[in-house]
Order: C-alpha cells, then structure tokens, then sequence
C-alpha cells in the first residue's frame, strides 16, 4: 500500500512542477510593461521617419492606463528639402495626426509617433511667405491664394 501512495505522490509532484513551470512562463509574459506594483506602463516614442538630421524628441516619462499625454514639438529634427508637419500614428500619416501639445490618451499600449514631413517646394509654391502652416493648420488667419481661400 505504501507503494501505491508513494506512486501517486511523486505523480503529484511531477504535476504541481509543471503547473509551477507554466505560471512562471505566464507570469513572465504577462508582466510586460507593469511596474514592481503590478500597474501597466506605457510610453510615447517618436520616430523621425526618413530625418536626414537632428534627434527625435525623448519622453521619459512613463504612462498608466488612460493616462493623458502632452505631445512634444519636432525638437532638433529636420529632413533636407521638407518642413515638419507634425506627428501621426502611422509612417504615411494615413492615421491620427498630432501636432505639439495637443493631448494624446494612452489607453492599453505603447504608441509610436511618426514625424510627417511635408515637400518644401510644394509648400513654397502654393503658400504665400506671410501664412505660416501653422496658422493653415489651426485655420486661421484666412488667406486667399490663387483663387483659393485657405481657412
């Protein structure tokens, strides 16, 4: 009888060493991103996307869930023959678009911002010297160029 039993305990502890081994590995998974307390963090990372000098901005501070974020400006980037115009989700600005110090809310991941560059020569040629993007993007002052009034 004590072999039976003997069996079965070692069965046992062969079974609560696998368990052990697989809520390690799943706790190991799952603790990405979360602080000694347990809590999710997040950061803001920007990409130059294409710069030909300067350094992307830097966040060093991290984010929990739901956290609100202020979006940095360009910093030392720039890209020869483009003007920065801004950051956005994704590198062909096809998603959402920041610009600096607007409020970005940081909900369950990381986010990446790409710098969106727009062509000098295009820019120079549609916008007269005294409208800045700038005053384009927030819609004011108004400007009528070639016809077109810009808001």
């Amino acid at each position: 009888m004590a072999k039976k039993f003997e069996k079965y305990n070692n069965t046992g502890i062969l079974i609560l060493g696998i368990c052990f081994l697989m809520s390690i590995a799943c706790e190991k998974n799952s603790s990405a991103n979360k602080d000694s307390t347990g809590i999710k963090e997040f950061s803001i990372i920007y990409d130059g996307n294409n710069n030909t000098s300067g350094i992307a901005p830097k966040d060093d501070q991290t984010y929990t869930i739901n956290s609100i974020a202020k979006i940095k400006g360009q910093g030392s980037l720039s890209k020869e023959g483009f003007i920065f115009n801004g950051w956005n989700t994704t590198e062909n600005g096809s998603g959402v678009a920041y610009s600096e110090n607007d409020t970005c809310h940081l909900k369950t991941a990381n986010i990446i911002l790409f710098a969106q560059w727009l062509n000098e020569i295009s820019y120079n040629e549609f916008i007269p010297s005294n409208v800045s993007i700038i005053d384009i993007l927030n819609g004011t002052p108004s400007h009528r160029v070639n016809g077109i009034m810009l808001r």
